[in-house]
């Protein structure tokens, strides 16, 4: 139970599932989109009424590098390639 001032507070959004929702979007769409990675997101942020994330830099960052990670991991496993770290890269 929690006191009068405290509250429970869980987050509506997590960075996966924003980064997976905006590669799934439009906006997300590699084909044919105008404009830079990072302009779209915050334009799709816009529109889902999440601009508190686009103008906050340091959630807007995390958030970019998480689409960017997804986006990289969909190519990988779309050609059958796996990441090599920099110790095994020969």
């Amino acid at each position: 139970m929690t006191s009068a001032g405290e509250h429970k507070c869980r987050p509506r959004h997590t960075l996966d599932g924003l980064a997976r929702e905006f590669l799934n979007s439009p906006l997300g769409a590699e084909s044919g989109a105008d404009g830079s990675l990072s302009r779209r997101l915050a334009q799709y942020l816009g529109d889902r009424k999440l601009g508190r994330i686009a103008n906050d830099r340091d959630a807007f960052d995390m958030l970019l590098n998480r689409v960017l990670q997804w986006r990289d991991g969909a190519d990988d496993a779309a050609t059958g390639r796996t990441r090599q770290t920099r110790g095994e890269r020969r």
